[in-house]
């Protein structure tokens, strides 16, 4: 055992952090190559969006179990094996052909980063205590906003081509996972020496907290997918530039940085969270849609900026739930950060791609008044928790 909040306790969530940052960047990757993309692969709009958002139906299949697979194995083995699968099929998105093969790729790339956001809760509570604790969560919560940015604003910088800058972003996923093998450490009681011990997964999957939370997350990443990837052929569609729409993505990850590390703590300092939770939804829902509507190119990027400032802590609340849920033993955080990962993962991907869009029909105004809908339906789930 190492002690907590220690120097090692900054390596590690330094090592979680590049890991959900790098998972980011690699997806966010076919953003910011969507126009080439679909003439390369000859692909439509129903399909790109479909290709953009696979890594989360690839964290969808893995997240819960890398959460039960972190309390039964240790978070060291699990991590290095998922990260190098990941790395793997992030490598191989250079040589896909068409869409299948790179809707495949997309999907087992999620893996890497969608483990280390699973396990979060897990990891972060084994290594920090007290306010580190609460910092160290909205950081990690953070960091895949990071690699979002990074990979908006470099766009076309690493190559003109699609197919070597997705080579690169392979090779900076297969330093991470080297990075797990050599540096990546255990530092709790939860691996379960005896490997043929069951994980008890009875406590989590009848805890109402932990299922509101995992709702919450889902209904958040709803709106924040729209945001962060609908967005952006939405404007290209009304004729504005693709740097004016990579910017607005920047504002979404720049909004959803600052929100998500601070505003945890100014909510639970706050008297009344419940009403400080629902009111700060409520706005992102008004703003996303001023937002989207707005022609002024300041305006747009403030109000984007202001919705992602008011709603994207409330996802660090969600996901730090399993660190301080009454009723859950150590061994159990693993998967209970597993199972919200694993709901949050398929409203990241199921909301957006076979409900938002499919209910739009092509009309971007309703995508965005969907998106508002998700915002208050995170309102009503705030309500709803206990205070």
């Amino acid at each position: 055992m190492y002690k907590k909040n220690s120097l090692n306790s900054w390596v590690m969530l330094t090592i979680m952090f590049l890991s959900c940052c790098i998972g980011a960047f690699v997806q966010f990757q076919a953003t910011a190559y969507a126009d080439d993309l679909m003439t390369m692969m000859n692909i439509n709009a129903q399909q790109y969006a479909t290709i953009a958002l696979m890594p989360m139906m690839g964290g969808l299949l893995i997240s819960f179990l890398s959460g039960v697979w972190a309390d039964r194995f240790g978070v060291h083995k699990t991590m290095t094996i998922l990260y190098f699968l990941g790395s793997f099929a992030a490598l191989s998105r250079c040589w896909a052909k068409g869409f299948f093969v790179l809707a495949v790729a997309s999907c087992a790339m999620g893996f890497a980063g969608a483990s280390a956001n699973a396990i979060n809760s897990k990891v972060m509570s084994s290594w920090f205590d007290g306010r580190n604790l609460g910092l160290a969560i909205g950081i990690m919560v953070s960091s895949g906003n990071f690699g979002t940015i990074a990979a908006m604003s470099l766009g076309r910088g690493l190559s003109s081509d699609a197919n070597t800058a997705f080579f690169y972003g392979g090779l900076l996923s297969c330093v991470i996972a080297l990075l797990w093998l050599f540096l990546g450490k255990d530092n709790n009681s939860a691996v379960v020496e005896n490997s043929n011990e069951k994980p008890d997964l009875k406590g989590i999957l009848t805890n109402k907290t932990i299922w509101l939370a995992a709702l919450g997350a889902a209904l958040f990443m709803g709106c924040n997918m729209a945001m962060s990837t609908l967005i952006s052929p939405g404007l290209l569609a009304r004729g504005f530039s693709e740097g004016v729409a990579n910017l607005t993505v920047i504002c979404v990850a720049g909004g959803n940085i600052f929100s998500q590390i601070f505003l945890p703590n100014i909510i639970s300092s706050a008297k009344n969270k419940k009403v400080l939770s629902c009111s700060l939804a409520i706005a992102a829902a008004v703003f996303v849609n001023v937002g989207w509507l707005v022609n002024s190119n300041i305006l747009r990027f403030i109000f984007i900026f202001l919705t992602a400032l008011c709603f994207g802590g409330l996802l660090s609340v969600f996901m730090g739930t399993p660190a301080t849920c009454e009723g859950l033993k150590e061994n159990q955080i693993g998967a209970a950060s597993g199972l919200i990962a694993t709901i949050m993962m398929g409203g990241s991907f199921i909301i957006p791609t076979y409900i938002i869009t499919p209910i739009a029909g092509g009309i971007n105004n309703m995508t965005f008044i969907l998106a508002g809908v998700c915002a208050l339906a995170v309102a009503l789930i705030c309500y709803i928790l206990n205070n």
